[in-house]
C-alpha cells in the first residue's frame, strides 16, 4: 500500500492538475478561435470579391445599355440560320441566298432540279419588279423602311394554290400561323435595328424566303418531310398572289410556274430537268400585272 500524501503535497498535486486542465482548455479554445477566425476571413474575402464583381457589372451596364438579341430561327420548323441581326445573317451566308440557306438547313437536296428552278424564279426581273411594287405600297409614309405591321400584312396577304400538272384539284397554300406573326412582332426590332432597317433590298430577299417557305410548308403538310426530301414524282403548278387585307381588287400575282420532277426516275437515280415556262405565259402574266391597280 503506497504511503499517504501529506496535506501540503496533496494540495500541490491538485493545483498542478487544475493548472494543466486550465492550460489544455485554453489551448483548445485558442485552436477553436483560430479556426473561427480563418473561416471568418475566408467569408469576408468572398463578400469583398462579390461586391467588387457587382460594382463592375453595374459600371458596365451604365456605360453600355443592353442590346437586344435575336435568333434567326424558323418559328414552325427546326431551322436555325444564325444568331444576331438580319445583316449578321447575310454576312454569314456570303453569296448564298436566304431561301437557299433555309432549304439547306431543312435537309432538302441542293442538287435537285427544283433548286435551279427556284433560283431562276428568284433572280427574275419580273418577280423583283412585283416585289418592288409591294414594298412601295407597304411603305405608305415613304420612309424607305418597313415595320412589323407592314411585314405581317404582307405575310397575311400571301395566298395561292399548288396542284399536280394536268389535274384540277388544287391544295391551298398554307396561311401564316399566329406563331409566325408573334415571331415577327417579337423579333423584328432585334433583327432589323435602326442602323440596319428592313429596307427595299432586305424586303425582297426576305419576301423570297417567305414564298419558298410557304410552298415547302404546304408540301410538308401534304406529304411529310421524308417525301419532300426524296422529291416530287409529278410536276407541280404553283400560283401565289398577295392581297392587302380587305382589298381583293388590288391582288397582285407574284408566282405562276410549273416545277420539275425532283424524285429519282426508276432505278437509274437520274432526275428530270427543270421545266421552263413557255415564253408567252410569262409575257401574258406581265401584261396582266401591269394592268392591275397598285397593291
Amino acid at each position: 500500500m503506497p504511503p499517504a500524501l501529506s496535506p501540503f503535497t496533496s494540495r500541490r498535486v491538485a493545483a498542478t492538475a487544475a493548472a494543466l486542465a486550465l492550460a489544455a482548455l485554453l489551448a483548445s479554445r485558442r485552436r477553436l478561435l483560430r479556426s473561427l477566425l480563418r473561416a471568418l476571413l475566408r467569408l469576408l474575402r468572398l463578400v469583398r470579391e462579390g461586391a467588387r464583381s457587382s460594382l463592375q457589372l453595374l459600371s458596365r451596364d451604365r456605360r453600355t445599355p443592353p442590346q437586344p438579341s435575336a435568333e434567326w430561327a424558323d418559328p414552325a420548323l427546326p431551322v436555325l440560320l444564325c444568331s444576331g441581326t438580319f445583316a449578321d445573317v447575310r454576312a454569314s451566308l456570303g453569296d448564298t441566298q436566304l431561301w437557299a440557306a433555309w432549304m439547306d438547313r431543312l435537309g432538302l437536296d441542293s442538287a435537285s432540279p427544283s433548286r435551279s428552278h427556284v433560283r431562276q424564279l428568284a433572280c427574275s426581273e419580273a418577280l423583283q419588279r412585283r416585289l418592288d411594287e409591294v414594298f412601295t405600297t407597304l411603305d405608305a409614309n415613304k420612309s424607305g423602311r418597313l415595320g412589323a405591321a407592314e411585314l405581317r400584312a404582307f405575310s397575311a396577304g400571301l395566298h395561292g394554290t399548288l396542284r399536280t400538272l394536268l389535274e384540277h384539284d388544287a391544295r391551298p397554300l398554307l396561311p401564316a400561323s399566329a406563331e409566325e406573326h408573334e415571331f415577327l412582332e417579337r423579333s423584328l426590332d432585334a433583327l432589323f435595328p435602326p442602323h440596319a432597317p428592313l429596307d427595299r433590298a432586305a424586303f425582297a430577299e426576305l419576301a423570297k424566303l417567305f414564298l419558298v417557305r410557304r410552298v415547302v410548308r404546304t408540301l410538308l403538310a401534304a406529304h411529310g418531310l421524308h417525301a419532300v426530301r426524296a422529291g416530287m414524282r409529278q410536276p407541280l403548278v404553283i400560283d401565289i398572289s398577295v392581297t392587302p387585307p380587305g382589298q381583293r381588287a388590288a391582288e397582285l400575282r407574284l408566282v405562276h410556274t410549273v416545277t420539275p420532277v425532283t424524285h429519282a426516275a426508276g432505278d437509274t437515280g437520274a432526275k428530270l430537268g427543270a421545266i421552263v415556262e413557255a415564253a408567252g405565259s410569262g409575257a401574258d402574266m406581265d401584261a396582266r400585272t401591269e394592268n392591275d391597280d397598285a397593291w
